[in-house]
């Protein structure tokens, strides 16, 4: 029943699904051609300057604060490679390239100054992405130095959360509690002031957590679901254009998931649907784009490009033996060491470099999911529905990223850590919806126990 219904909610909104997905793309392929179109004199100014000023550093094979300038220094070369044809640098920007990228910032800073390098004579057309970096890069760097856009792009991913927590604040039920206990995550345990001033993760950061905002001022409170589906789809097809596989896809799709069931307070059967119907219309979305970049790429460039596209999928989704990882010949052992060991290794990124405090981190979340299970179980046969559910399914979508790309998520643990944002927000979402929940019952009478008597509870509704 439930995956008819599902089809059927689909069917139902098909044609503005594509219509907007179709006009997102384009306006994708436009913001491309504009960042192309970019002076190579302002940006080997703005790369000369930022080299001078310390704003970038040569090296960045120090520890995890500097190997995000590895990909930062990547975007910058894509700006200022020269190229004999608009279209062809906007779907896939020359790359000059060593085996070893910790050298990216050596390549660029040559390029600034000579117009080539001797280090990497040949070039690859970076196709896979639609380098949505590339166009806020090309946008900051036409109107300030690198130094002052470390500033803008970490007061605007603050500021997103934000305004992320104000459009919580408005909202209705539990989705209040779902956006500030999201952004009070984001502020403490994301790692923004790490990664929030670089090119590679800071807009599309704030991107996700902008895109949020929206769907909670259009959809939060109010009870018209109108629309809800084409938003997620274009919601979908914005973050996969931002996307550099840095996480960002995940978290969102997570998030999204009890934000839908939140959303309606039908039965439980209509929030399900609700729920599974926003996360497919996300995925539908966030597939149709990649889809459309790959075909203009071939387009563009041929066959070359697709071979290039899946050998790279690929290579991503292989077991951690492929990576020097022994006793990970299985896809399941792979799975479940990527998850553990990118926690375990990678978990100081959260709790600015403390290894101590990402143990107590990872644990207090342990207990908040714990303590949400109990009390649903406690409060099963309630007509509310409660919160431990739709949070779990959706945290289970951060496990099944990491099942479908371990050598990746493991790999580069030390920003795909970055994903754990959605559990361990999750968490303490049903945590505090499942408690507000229980109080409820108990003040009603309908818990059993020293509980039931409505005189020793106290509490406030959560709605």
């Amino acid at each position: 029943m439930l995956p008819t219904a599902l089809l059927k909610r689909l069917s139902g909104e098909w044609k503005s699904i594509v219509l907007a997905v179709v006009a997102t793309n384009a306006i994708f392929l436009a913001l491309a051609l504009l960042a192309a179109s970019i002076p190579r004199q302002t940006v080997k100014t703005r790369i000369l300057q930022a080299f001078e000023s310390g704003s970038l550093p040569l090296e960045t094979d120090r520890d995890f604060k500097t190997w995000m300038f590895g990909n930062e220094c990547l975007i910058l070369q894509m700006l200022l490679n020269p190229d004999d044809d608009r279209l062809r640098k906007a779907i896939g920007p020359r790359v000059y390239y060593r085996a070893d990228d910790q050298r990216q910032c050596h390549l660029v800073l040559a390029l600034a100054r000579y117009g080539s390098t001797a280090e990497a004579p040949d070039f690859f057309r970076y196709t896979r992405y639609w380098h949505g970096h590339n166009a806020a890069a090309a946008a900051l760097l036409s109107l300030m130095d690198i130094s002052t856009m470390r500033i803008v792009l970490t007061a605007i991913a603050y500021g997103s959360l934000v305004v992320l927590a104000v459009a919580g604040w408005f909202a209705i039920g539990r989705l209040r509690i779902l956006a500030i206990t999201t952004a009070v995550t984001g502020m403490a345990f994301w790692a923004l002031q790490d990664f929030s001033h670089s090119l590679g993760n800071g807009p599309a950061d704030s991107v996700l957590i902008l895109g949020f905002a929206f769907l909670l001022f259009r959809f939060g409170r109010v009870g018209s679901q109108r629309g809800y589906l084409s938003c997620c789809a274009t919601f979908g097809a914005i973050v996969t254009y931002m996307e550099f596989f840095t996480g960002q896809l995940p978290i969102a799709a997570a998030l999204l998931l009890p934000f839908g069931f939140f959303l309606t307070r039908d039965t439980i059967p209509q929030e399900w649907r609700l729920a599974l119907a926003g996360v497919s219309a996300f995925v539908l979305g966030a597939a149709a784009t990649v889809a459309i970049k790959q075909l203009l790429a071939y387009l563009v460039f041929g066959a070359p490009v697709l071979a290039s596209f899946a050998a790279n999928l690929h290579a991503y989704t292989q077991n951690l033996e492929t990576i020097g990882i022994q006793g990970s010949d299985s896809h399941l052992k792979s799975a479940i060491y990527a998850l553990g060991g990118m926690v375990w290794k990678w978990g100081k990124v959260l709790t600015y470099g403390s290894d101590l405090a990402s143990r107590l981190l990872f644990l207090t979340t342990a207990l908040a999911w714990l303590g949400a299970a109990f009390l649903a179980w406690r409060s099963r046969s309630a007509a509310q529905t409660g919160a431990f559910l739709p949070c779990a399914a959706g945290a289970s979508i951060i496990a099944a990223w990491i099942g479908v790309f371990p050598a990746h998520s493991f790999g580069h643990g030390w920003f795909m850590v970055r994903m754990m944002l959605a559990p361990i927000a999750l968490g303490w979402t049903a945590l505090i919806i499942e408690a507000g929940r229980q109080l409820n019952f108990c003040l009603a009478g309908d818990v059993t126990g020293s509980a039931g008597n409505g005189s020793e509870c106290s509490g406030i509704a959560v709605a």
